[in-house]
C-alpha cells in the first residue's frame, strides 16, 4: 500500500462519516460514488461498496429524469408554438378568403356595371361602388315612398268606393287633388 492510497482511503473515511451526518456537498457525494465505482476501493471499505454504487445509480437516474424533463417541457413548448402559430395562420387564412370572396360577390353582382361622370366611362367596381350602394339607396327609398303612395291611394279609393252620393263624392274628389 502506497502513501498515495492510505491518504485516499483516510480522505473516503472521512467522506463517508461527513455524508452519514449528512454534511456533503454534491461535489463530495460525486466523489464517493466515483471512487465505490472505480476498481481500486480499500478492502476496508469494501462495506460501503454497494450503498454508494446504490445511491450514485439514483443520482444518475434523477440527473437523466431532469434530462427527460427539459426534454419534455422543450417538446411541450414547441408543440404550444407550433399550435399558437397554425391557429394565427388559419385566422389570417380565413379574413384573407372573406376579403377575396367579398371581392368576387362585388365583381359577380356589378359585372359589367359602368357610371358615366363628366363625360368619362368609369368600370373600375372598386370606384363605382360608393357610386352604385348610394343609388340603390335612392331606389329603395323611392320605393318606400312609392309603398306609401300606394297605400294612401287605395284608402283614398276605400274611402271614394263608400259614399254613394254623387255630389258628396265629386266635392272629395276635388279636395283630395288640390
Amino acid at each position: 500500500m502506497n502513501k498515495n492510497s492510505g491518504y485516499e482511503h483516510e480522505k473516503t473515511k472521512e467522506l463517508i462519516e461527513k455524508f452519514f451526518d449528512g454534511n456533503t456537498s454534491l461535489t463530495e457525494e460525486r466523489q464517493l460514488y466515483r471512487y465505490f465505482n472505480g476498481r481500486n476501493v480499500d478492502t476496508g471499505l469494501e462495506q460501503y461498496r454497494d450503498i454508494f454504487v446504490c445511491f450514485g445509480n439514483m443520482a444518475e437516474d434523477c440527473h437523466d429524469t431532469s434530462k427527460q424533463t427539459r426534454t419534455t417541457v422543450i417538446r411541450m413548448l414547441f408543440r404550444t408554438v407550433a399550435a399558437a402559430a397554425a391557429v394565427i395562420l388559419t385566422v389570417i387564412g380565413i379574413a384573407r378568403l372573406e376579403k377575396d370572396d367579398g371581392k368576387t360577390k362585388l365583381a359577380s353582382i356589378y359585372s359589367g356595371s359602368y357610371v358615366i361622370k363628366n363625360g368619362k366611362r368609369i368600370d373600375n367596381l372598386k370606384d363605382i361602388q360608393p357610386i352604385i350602394e348610394q343609388t340603390l339607396d335612392d331606389a329603395e327609398h323611392i320605393e318606400r315612398m312609392a309603398g306609401e303612395q300606394n297605400v294612401i291611394n287605395t284608402a283614398e279609393q276605400e274611402i271614394l268606393d263608400n259614399i254613394h252620393d254623387k255630389y258628396n263624392r265629386e266635392r272629395i274628389i276635388q279636395l283630395l287633388n288640390n
